[in-house]
């Protein structure tokens, strides 16, 4: 089930001061009062699954190693072509890891993702539901992005979820978010706090028997 803000008392359409990020803005939904926000910590980090951190080293220890095969090919045409290679691989990766995921921040009503050198930044304004989804990822398949090196994010579609765009480096400590028309999914390194903080209750976790 999706967490359910709190108590919503009195509902009526007006601005809501949501104190807590700092910002005023109208909801899309019924109005909330800025009360049901957690004073929880406000900063997430984005910790790397084990699965997430092995194919990393992995991959790491193949790039470190095909150089050393390149540089005793018996034939320098042969090297020439193998750095080349060696080359664009290098990279391509280093791309991918400029657009990792290294943190998370509520901040003025917007959700921030770090990545490595700027933030990205997406608006709560319309947020309805969040909820705890360690198996958010479950069947899904990337339409377009990067998984298995470093993080996952980019867009996917799953039949549980539709199709979603994800910043995710732990799939068991995703947070399914819930907007009009799309869905995002996070993985801050406290999913039930990060609910909490965004004025949601989260519901207990069913495991699969």
């Amino acid at each position: 089930m999706w967490g359910q803000r709190g108590n919503p008392g009195d509902q009526h359409r007006h601005a809501v001061s949501l104190s807590r990020f700092g910002a005023t803005f109208p909801t899309s939904a019924d109005v909330v009062n800025s009360s049901h926000f957690s004073h929880g910590p406000r900063e997430f980090h984005a910790p790397w699954s084990l699965g997430n951190r092995l194919s990393t080293v992995l991959l790491l220890a193949v790039l470190a190693v095909v150089p050393l095969l390149v540089a005793l090919a018996p034939q320098p045409r042969a090297r020439g072509w193998a750095w080349l290679g060696v080359g664009l691989l290098w990279l391509i990766l280093g791309g991918v890891a400029l657009f990792c995921v290294r943190g998370y921040a509520l901040r003025h009503g917007e959700l921030w993702i770090r990545r490595s050198f700027w933030w990205t930044r997406l608006s709560l304004a319309e947020l309805q539901a969040a909820r705890v989804d360690p198996d958010a990822f479950r069947g899904a398949i990337r339409i377009w992005g990067a998984a298995g090196f470093m993080a996952a994010y980019g867009w996917f579609y799953s039949k549980r979820l539709g199709r979603f765009r994800a910043w995710v480096t732990d799939p068991a400590k995703s947070v399914v978010l819930e907007f009009p028309g799309r869905t995002v999914v996070v993985s801050p390194d406290r999913p039930e706090a990060f609910v909490r903080a965004l004025g949601f209750e989260p519901q207990p976790v069913r495991m699969p028997f």
